[in-house]
């Protein structure tokens, strides 16, 4: 095992309030995707960003380089070099030694919790931890399941955060978890993702003032519904001749057939013109703002990153009514809700904001203050209570506002 300590650049402890033995509490983070334009990853950042660094220090552990450890080093993250794998009983001598290395792990490097970014299989990490008494945090990103009575993770975490009311309840059975559940949103940068003028970015893409341009955020997937979008622009265009979109996002590994024919699709008549995909991009605030309406066709969601962003940035959401979308686009503040996810249906959502631009912008002020809650302080502060009750450890960090 590597310890690949953080840039010095980053982050790191102040002096403050000690919160166990005198140093603060190390938390061990887990997150198995590297990229740094997606959920997780983009989540697990902007938790660890919020940290009071005199209770808390972060960890992370992983066996590969990406964008995502690369990112972390630079915010003063310690990184561990260790495989994270699921264990299964049909080689139990394999699991027990597994679960033994993360047990010395854990204990070598003092850590106090650990925060996994998934439910998982089996995965040796938690059972580790359980067996070295360290507390375990599970915090589900992805779409809900079931838990079969095999899956050890639901007894051997000590706290399930999910990500919205409706993730949490499409696991089932819920009962299995048997330690306490929550539901904690991810927060938005109100600073960075705040209204403002779009016109660079608009210019930069060659649209001219007349244009109306659409918009959407994410993996081009079908799951994202990237044909939606595509199908509806081709209904709305012999209507909208100005209309333009773009697509950001990048290109989806798992599915190259879709892609390829999306983006022969973009290409061809009547999109032709019409439609840029832009790939991965860290301009997305910018490139926000220069649209004059969010759309998000997505087919399934746990929570909805894209569309809080969107709407932070007081642009107007059209939105698929899955998952936690509903909980983040309000009708009839500052966006609209699609329950029937097909092409007529969101240019039908669509038509009235493309006809009124004072329509669009009084639901671009009511996006805005709609979101708030979101609020980095907000929910900063509910993971750092969430953190501090599950150590266990409100008595050890006096006079602190939890």
């Amino acid at each position: 095992m590597i310890i690949d300590a953080g840039d010095s650049t980053g982050r790191q402890a102040e002096s403050g309030p000690t919160s166990h033995g005198g140093r603060p509490f190390r938390v061990l983070y887990h997150e198995y995707h590297q990229k740094v334009d997606t959920g997780g990853p983009r989540v697990l950042m902007s938790i660890i960003r919020g940290l009071d660094r005199s209770i808390f220090q972060p960890f992370y552990v992983t066996d590969s380089d990406g964008p995502l450890v690369d990112a972390l080093r630079t915010m003063g993250v310690t990184i561990l070099r260790n495989p994270v794998q699921s264990v299964t009983y049909r080689r139990p001598f394999t699991a027990f030694a597994r679960l033994l290395s993360i047990r010395k792990l854990l204990k070598d490097q003092r850590i106090d919790l650990v925060h996994d970014f998934q439910f998982g299989w089996n995965v040796d990490l938690v059972l580790g931890s359980r067996l070295a008494g360290v507390p375990v945090i599970l915090h589900e990103h992805a779409g809900g399941e079931e838990i079969p009575l095999q899956n050890l993770g639901r007894l051997a975490a000590s706290r399930v955060v999910f990500c919205s009311a409706a993730q949490r309840d499409s696991f089932y059975p819920l009962r299995r978890i048997r330690c306490p559940i929550d539901v904690i949103g991810n927060a938005v940068d109100m600073e960075r993702y705040s209204p403002g003028s779009g016109h660079a970015a608009r210019e930069a893409l060659g649209y001219c003032p007349g244009d109306l341009v659409l918009g959407t955020v994410g993996v081009v997937s079908y799951g994202k519904g990237i044909d939606i979008f595509l199908d509806t622009l081709c209904l709305l265009l012999p209507r909208w001749k100005n209309l333009k979109a773009v697509v950001v996002g990048h290109l989806s590994d798992a599915e190259p057939e879709f892609v390829r024919d999306q983006v022969k699709r973009a290409a061809s008549p009547p999109l032709q013109g019409v439609v840029k995909f832009l790939g991965s991009r860290t301009d997305i605030p910018e490139l926000l703002r220069g649209l004059d309406i969010f759309v998000f066709p997505t087919r399934a969601e746990a929570f909805g990153l894209a569309p809080l962003e969107a709407l932070a940035c007081g642009i107007p959401c059209v939105a698929s009514d899955v998952g936690g979308v509903s909980e983040i686009v309000q009708t009839p503040h500052g966006g609209r809700l699609v329950s029937d996810l097909s092409p007529n249906a969101f240019a039908a959502a669509l038509e009235p904001l493309l006809e009124s631009a004072s329509l669009r912008a009084q639901l671009g002020v009511e996006a805005r203050r709609s979101v708030e809650r979101f609020s980095p302080s907000e929910i900063d502060r509910r993971w750092q209570q969430v953190y501090l009750e599950t150590l266990g450890a409100h008595a050890t960090v006096a006079g602190m506002p939890y």
